[in-house]
């Protein structure tokens, strides 16, 4: 089957915990037998953000990965140094929220998109870990209204970001709204911004214009829907 390797890390002395987000099963975290060995024919194809296919054999607590074949897919720049902490970035997020049996085929085509991205001769671009956690979001049911006040519905004189309420509100509604709820006021250009980013190439990502508020805005609005804490992603 075809899998994302999402990270690895030792289990007992020559084995491995590899974690994978799989076209077939969503998220697997397999055993993988000896690969710690320099004799190992899967090590080489076990590095984070390597598109592979995998073959997986029951166990009794925990099941075991056999087989790694590497595709064609695209090829992993490993000594680009900007793109490998933007990689490590996304596939730690994906780690936090992707439980165990996860399984979203749109989840998976976003990240292959991705990865298939930044595996391409271009510089790494702090748009793209916010742009990432946005689409997740929309891929998810999370992405925020934009378009008209999330309350009224109407579609002039918007003024903030309510994530409460789903996304933006106009000024009336803000006035109205209970005081308890956190409104984010938010520039037009952010606003519009926000919007554009859910359906956005990553090219067209990278070429927009950076705003430190703009990407606080989808921090929060990750942080309220997936409950866990995101740290900012800066090169």
């Amino acid at each position: 089957m075809l899998a994302i390797v999402l990270k690895r890390k030792d289990w007992r002395e020559f084995d491995e915990l590899v974690s994978f987000y799989s076209q077939d099963y969503g998220r697997l975290d397999l055993i993988s037998r000896g690969s710690k060995k320099i004799t190992s024919k899967n090590s080489s194809y076990l590095a984070p953000g390597l598109a592979v296919e995998i073959e997986v054999v029951k166990g009794k607590e925990i099941d075991y990965l056999i087989k790694v074949q590497p595709t064609s897919l695209f090829v992993r720049t490993q000594n680009d140094l900007d793109n490998n902490l933007l990689l490590g970035y996304i596939l730690n997020f994906c780690l936090k929220i992707l439980k165990i049996g996860h399984r979203d085929e749109t989840v998976f085509a976003l990240l292959l998109s991705f990865l298939k991205h930044i595996s391409q001769p271009t510089l790494a671009c702090p748009n793209l870990a916010y742009g990432f956690i946005l689409k997740m979001l929309t891929s998810l049911g999370y992405g925020a209204q934009m378009k008209n006040c999330s309350i009224c519905g109407q579609n002039q004189g918007l003024f903030g970001l309510a994530i409460e309420k789903g996304g933006i509100i106009c000024h009336n509604c803000y006035a109205k709204e209970d005081p308890k709820i956190k409104v984010e006021p938010m520039r037009l250009e952010d606003q519009k911004n926000l919007l554009a980013m859910q359906t956005a190439s990553w090219t067209q990502i990278c070429q927009m214009p950076y705003s430190v508020k703009l990407f606080s805005n989808i921090i929060h609005l990750a942080q309220y829907h997936f409950e866990i804490k995101i740290n900012r992603f800066s090169l």
